[in-house]
């Protein structure tokens, strides 16, 4: 069971770039189909992870060069020593004598294969509980003790001592002037060092914030898995990720509309105006509204021949009557839909509400309005929307779910 919240917000870029698109296209979309599409890549949207304090859960302690969080402390210095050792370190390879003794047997690691030492080495333990902090943390210690190996082999043996020759020195960076920097010839004196910088190389945190693309790099565990777990929830049903994005765009002033006090949420720019028994329009205009009101999901590029009979075929032009009433249609189109009082749907689906009476309208939002009209929208499927929607070249707009992704 996780024991942590994760939520799930949009990245700066691909969020400015997605919201100048709704804006330009003056279309009405999903909620839940923009938390979707943001929620399908890495780059567009960032995590925050946070503990249960309720549950007094342990804090997580983070890497500060790459802001990667780990459940120990331990893990956190180790993932330091591993990734970042060369911001702290002049780190070199060495030649170094070969380990004198006799030596009958080499232990090796169970898990990964690799020779350790042999049991009578003075350095044995330190060299046993340092691969264990590298390469099984998550493994309780007494379980990878008792995993160990031994090999009596004369060609282990060798390979040991041959390997024992070849070392690391580290050097400490950025010391004062006039002082000699420290030196570590072994690898858990390095790790030492670390642990003594304190908060200049981990800190302790209730909170953590990863951009997406992090995730790959997250160390597999616990923290991983309840990660992995709320993106696969988000990405199926992106309830609390809709809910972060509505303030964010209601700030932004869009406005946001719901379908019935159970139905689905949407985004436009435009806010909604509702015609009256007392609304007066231009003949054209009139006529238009009244076509999309009796023709609810009419596709916009079905209207030219669904309204005016015009049925272009390739290579043939139109004549100037033709040309002139589908450039008004477009223009009378775009009207509306700018103005409010006919909805362009993501899908390219239109829908004009019928006529209010003005008195049941009067200082009332249109949203409000809206939940009471007639239910005639069908919920976008997400997994169809990947594909461009075509239109007239004069109104095309970009697919948002294209032109939020960034160079």
């Amino acid at each position: 069971m996780p024991n942590v919240d994760v939520l799930f917000y949009p990245s700066d870029k691909p969020f400015q770039v997605l919201t100048k698109a709704i804006r330009t296209s003056c279309k009405t979309y999903e909620l839940f189909h923009i938390a979707q599409l943001l929620l399908e890549k890495p780059e567009r949207f960032v995590v925050v992870i946070k503990s249960h304090k309720a549950e007094q859960t342990p804090p997580f302690y983070c890497s500060m060069p790459d802001g990667m969080p780990f459940e120990c402390e331990d893990e956190a210095i180790e993932h330091v020593l591993e990734k970042h050792a060369d911001r702290f370190f002049n780190v070199e390879s060495v030649e170094l004598d070969a380990p004198k003794g006799s030596f009958q047997m080499i232990n090796k690691c169970g898990v990964t294969g690799a020779l350790l030492a042999p049991p009578n080495y003075h350095r044995y333990s330190e060299i046993l509980r340092s691969h264990h902090q590298s390469h099984c943390p998550h493994m309780p210690f007494e379980a990878f003790v008792s995993r160990v190996e031994s090999d009596r082999s004369p060609e282990t043996i060798a390979a040991w001592s041959e390997q024992m020759k070849k070392g690391v020195r580290y050097t400490v960076k950025n010391v004062a002037d006039g002082q000699q920097p420290e030196v570590f010839q072994m690898r858990e004196e390095a790790r030492r060092y670390l642990v003594r910088l304190g908060n200049s190389v981990i800190r302790a945190t209730d909170t953590v914030r990863l951009e997406g693309e992090q995730l790959a790099a997250l160390p597999k565990g616990h923290l991983c898995r309840c990660v992995e777990y709320f993106l696969e929830k988000q990405r199926t049903f992106p309830l609390e990720t809709a809910n972060n994005l509505r303030g964010r765009l209601r700030r932004l002033n869009f406005n946001i509309y719901k379908r019935g006090n159970k139905g689905t949420s949407f985004v436009c720019m435009v806010k909604r105006k509702f015609r009256t028994e007392n609304s007066i329009f231009a003949e054209g205009i009139q006529a238009l509204i009244d076509f999309v009101e009796k023709h609810p999901k009419m596709p916009v590029n079905d209207l030219p021949k669904a309204y005016l009979g015009l049925q272009q075929e390739e290579g043939v032009a139109l004549n100037p009557e033709q040309a002139n009433a589908l450039k008004q249609l477009h223009i009378d189109l775009k009207w509306l839909v700018h103005e409010g009082f006919v909805v362009e749907f993501e899908n390219g689906t239109l829908f004009a509400a019928p006529v209010v009476k003005a008195a049941s309208i009067a200082g009332r939002e249109p949203a409000d309005i809206e939940e009471e009209s007639p239910d005639v929208v069908e919920t976008t499927d997400v997994a169809a929307e990947s594909a461009v929607i075509e239109e007239s070249a004069e109104e095309a707009s970009p697919d948002v779910s294209e032109i939020v992704t960034t160079e």
